[in-house]
């Protein structure tokens, strides 16, 4: 059966099908949801049907009524379900209400009884969000099996499928379709007894059975506390003299404010003397692309943007990154959703200090795989072109981050691998976000993110960690970065339910610091948190209070070095509406300046970023509201010398508590297998038509 006749543009996708022995379990698994069609008709019965396909399909009938009763049980059928009758060239596809399924592993059942040969039959399921709204950008149905109906003509039988919904609830679809040219006579098909069993370790506490269904949850310890940490905890020291400090000397406008488009996600980079480069996602040219501007912080002269993408209908740019190499040369990363399947990829740039682009193809990142979404880019360049980005995306089901290593050549990319290589060591039901990454001159590099693998009172929570590897480091066979690299948890070991997201990293004289948002859902606050290590993976100063208090809301922090052992960290307060700054010693763990403002009256700030000349300058942009659109503001200064230090303000201590963390490890063979099924195998299309 040709799968274009499918409900839709249609991905058979095969998970699992297994056969449950009601020996082997000897259990019972109550459904979470039943549909029995015992209804008096079809439209009492809260399900409904659509054709299965367009053009040359018409709809088949579809109702409830009278049919045999099943010669096994009665759970199988008791003599009433849905009939469907389908010529050639008909079919229908029958769907069911929103099932909220949580984190579940679920079991899809469903009896089944065909009369002749012919048709094509199909269940699955549509991912949905517990509200309704759909999960894949495409709204498409993923099918879990697709058979001829032919199979089912000698009695019921029931379809099982294990089926993992891409977020936490599903609606279930079956359906009958036959061949426009098919000879067949008319196609009868009947189903009864539709239902969804969640599959998790309470549910299943057979050992052999949980191992191979991957739902085994050990309790597994969090990283552990370094025994001896080689810093002395900050002590109060003189506050800063008045006057002194972080100097904003210029404030910028950088996209229009009297257009109806929206300008968000700047990031800056510096480039030599007084000259930087900023990105966004920017609809100034009234097209969502990405757009590049340079800017004289010493004459304040700010060039025309130039467009970084390649420009295709109907496609949205997000989350650029960028960085700057010796020779002046912009290296641009984004997400964006050029292909026809409308399913985000990751995109590499070069463009010279005029803004002209120097490769006429975007270079796509990462691997392709069905229904897969890559975001949240970010890179790291070392002077002699070698270049790695890191992402995040969803090709195993769950959010994973990922890098990929290339060289530029002066006037072409070099792939090191042919594919992209894993760095977090995959987790059940756990979601990796925010990445980011810092590289130094040998080619030593540090990505540091967010993932929720952590559970505290059956709830979970969110953590920062880290992996320390080289540029010059091996995948094993199956794609992964070797597990004797470093890896550890950045984010205290304690017993507080509290959420640390979005980090972001700077390295400078061999160490790292890097700072993130931390929300305690108990009092409501929001601070910014930090931690230093060096890159070895080495911690060198425990999570730090850099901006917090009874009232804060201060979120989106990003970081940048100065000079020495100086780094600069800016960020939001929501409740003051004002953007501060602050100044930090890696070397010697403490302030050396209270939080400074340098912008207020600042609404609706989505994301900041800042870059520094290695000395005493800094610049710093940001996105905000400007009546109803985001628009790009930024600020540009400079760090005065000759000031006291402040201690941090508050050091957050270490607790011997063990978190009752989730952290069990996925079955690799089962995420790789999954990962391989979706593979796409065939070339990428794109849009036919360029802007």
């Amino acid at each position: 059966m040709n799968k274009n006749y499918l409900f839709f543009v249609v991905i058979a996708l095969v998970i699992v099908v297994i056969a449950i022995n009601p020996a082997v379990m000897a259990q019972t698994i109550q459904p979470i949801y039943r549909a029995a069609f015992d209804d008096a008709n079809f439209n009492a019965s809260g399900w409904k049907f659509l054709p299965s396909g367009t053009g040359e399909f018409q709809p088949a009938e579809v109702a409830i009524g009278l049919i045999p009763t099943s010669s096994v049980s009665p759970d199988i059928s008791n003599g009433r379900g849905v009939i469907i009758t389908a010529l050639a060239g008909q079919g229908s596809l029958v769907y069911g209400p929103v099932i909220p399924v949580q984190d579940n592993l679920v079991l899809l059942r469903l009896s089944l009884h065909a009369l002749s040969a012919g048709g094509s039959l199909a269940m699955g399921a549509l991912d949905v969000s517990p509200t309704g709204s759909l999960a894949t950008i495409d709204g498409s149905v993923t099918y879990a099996i697709e058979t001829d109906s032919g199979s089912f003509t000698n009695d019921y039988q029931r379809l099982t499928v294990l089926y993992r919904p891409k977020s936490r609830a599903l609606i279930p679809v079956f359906q009958l379709a036959v061949n426009p040219s098919s000879n067949a006579a008319a196609v009868i098909a009947m189903f009864d007894n539709f239902e969804v069993i969640p599959l998790n370790a309470n549910t299943v506490t057979e050992p052999a059975l949980q191992s191979a269904l991957g739902i085994t949850i050990p309790t597994v310890q969090p990283t552990p506390t370094p025994t001896s940490l080689p810093f002395s905890t900050p002590t109060p020291t003189p506050t800063p003299i008045l006057g002194q400090g972080i100097v904003t000397e210029w404030l910028y406008t950088f996209s229009p404010t009297d257009d109806a488009y929206d300008a968000l996600s700047p990031r800056i980079a510096y480039d030599h003397q007084t000259i930087y480069a900023i990105v966004a996602a920017d609809q100034t040219g009234g097209f969502p692309d990405i757009l590049l501007r340079d800017i004289d912080s010493q004459t304040g002269e700010v060039t025309e943007p130039a467009t970084v993408n390649e420009t295709f209908e109907d496609t949205e740019t997000e989350a650029p990154d960028i960085a700057i190499d010796f020779g002046g040369i912009r290296h641009v990363v984004w997400s964006d959703d050029r292909s026809i399947e409308k399913l985000k990829s990751i995109y590499l740039a070069q463009l010279d200090s005029f803004g002209q682009r120097l490769v006429e193809q975007d270079f796509e990142a990462n691997i392709l795989f069905e229904e897969t979404n890559a975001i949240d880019p970010a890179l790291a360049v070392r002077d002699n072109g070698d270049t790695v980005i890191c992402w995040t995306d969803d090709r195993s089901y769950f959010m994973d981050l990922y890098i990929r290593r290339v060289h530029w050549a002066g006037d072409r990319i070099e792939t090191l691998n042919q594919e992209d290589i894993l760095v977090n060591i995959p987790r059940e039901s756990t979601n990796v976000s925010h990445p980011d990454i810092v590289m130094d001159d040998n080619g030593k590099i540090a990505v540091v993110w967010s993932d929720d693998r952590a559970r505290l009172d059956a709830q979970k929570r969110s953590d920062i960690y880290a992996a320390f590897f080289s540029f010059d480091t091996s995948p094993d066979a199956e794609g992964k970065l070797p597990e004797t690299i470093v890896r550890m948890q950045l984010s205290t070991l304690d017993q507080i339910l509290d959420h640390a997201t979005k980090p972001q990293a700077a390295l400078a004289n061999g160490r790292v610091v890097v700072v993130w948002e931390n929300y305690n859902p108990s009092t409501g606050t929001q601070s910014i948190h930090g931690t230093v290590t060096n890159m070895n993976g080495q911690l060198l100063q425990g999570e730090f209070i850099i901006d917090g208090g009874a009232a804060a809301r201060s979120f989106a922090p990003t970081i940048t070095a100065l000079n020495g052992d100086l780094f600069m960290i800016t960020w939001y307060d929501e409740a003051t509406k004002k953007v501060y700054a602050r100044i930090f010693d890696a070397g010697t763990h403490l302030f050396m300046t209270n939080p400074t403002l340098i912008d207020e009256d600042v609404n609706g700030l989505n994301a900041l970023g800042i870059a520094t000349d290695g000395q005493q300058e800094f610049f710093t942009v940001w996105d905000a509201l400007s009546g109803p659109y985001h628009d790009l503001f930024g600020a540009s200064g400079r760090w005065a010398n000759g000031m006291g230090k402040t201690a941090a303000a508050q050091t957050v201590s270490f607790s011997d508590a063990s978190v009752k963390a989730h952290e069990a490890k996925v079955q690799a063979e089962k995420r790789r297998m999954a990962r391989n099924e979706k593979k796409i195998r065939a070339e990428k299309r794109y849009s036919d038509k360029r802007r």
